[in-house]
């Protein structure tokens, strides 16, 4: 079972069942395999992930902590990082 996520730039996020995000398409094919433990919406086309991150705090918007953390472009391919969430964002 998938849970589908927002449609960003043509693409959406789904959580697939061992918790994984991924990305389908407008018809619903799977674009970007889900492999990363979190990924954020696409924002010119790009979007930050990070796998081994852990979810703080509780509500609509928790925080994500810990991990490596990166970029991927929409065909799933890594464009930067993994690295720290800090380093990241230098």
């Amino acid at each position: 079972m998938y849970h589908f996520r927002d449609n960003i730039e043509g693409l959406a996020r789904f959580i697939s069942e061992d918790g994984k995000t991924g990305f389908i398409n407008e018809e619903l094919q799977v674009v970007i395999f889900a492999k990363h433990d979190f990924v954020a919406p696409f924002r010119g086309g790009k979007a930050l992930f990070c796998d081994g991150c852990t979810l703080k705090g509780e509500g609509e918007h928790p925080e994500l902590i810990g991990g490596k953390w990166g970029l991927i472009n929409k065909t799933g391919k890594i464009i930067r990082g993994p690295t720290t969430r800090a380093k990241l964002k230098n």
